[in-house]
C-alpha cells in the first residue's frame, strides 16, 4: 500500500492485537505540516506512543487490541512494520477499506 499524506482511523476487527512500529521521515516533511495534520501520539495517545524523536526519523509504537479503534489522525511519509498483523477496517473520509495484515508486513506511505 503506497500513497501520499492521509488522515484516517483504524479499527481492529480481529481476535488478537495489532501491533506496529511506525517510522516517520520528518526530514522529508514540508516546512509546514499538511493542512489539517493530526498527530497520532496526541489524538490517540492510548494507542500511539512516541519512542524517539531524535534526528530526522520519528519512531512510534502502535497497538490496537481486539475491537479497539483509534481516533482520526494523519500520517506523512511513514514506513510501518507490523510486529503483529490482523484484520482491520481503515476509515478514510467516507470510505472504509478492509485490510488483512500479515505478521511482519512492511507498508510505506509517502513520496
Amino acid at each position: 500500500m503506497h500513497h501520499g499524506p492521509w488522515t484516517h482511523s483504524v479499527k481492529n476487527v480481529g481476535e488478537g492485537p495489532i501491533e506496529a512500529i511506525i517510522f516517520e521521515q520528518m526530514a522529508r516533511m514540508p516546512v509546514k505540516p499538511m493542512e489539517g495534520y493530526v498527530d497520532a501520539t496526541v489524538a490517540a495517545a492510548e494507542h500511539y506512543k512516541l519512542l524517539s524523536a531524535a534526528g530526522p526519523v520519528r519512531v512510534v509504537h502502535m497497538k490496537l487490541g481486539p475491537g479497539q479503534q483509534d481516533k482520526k489522525h494523519s500520517d506523512y511519509n511513514e514506513t510501518v512494520f507490523f510486529l503483529r498483523g490482523g484484520t482491520a477496517k481503515i476509515h478514510v473520509g467516507d470510505q472504509i477499506v478492509d485490510a488483512e495484515i500479515p505478521d511482519g508486513h512492511l507498508m510505506h506511505h509517502g513520496p
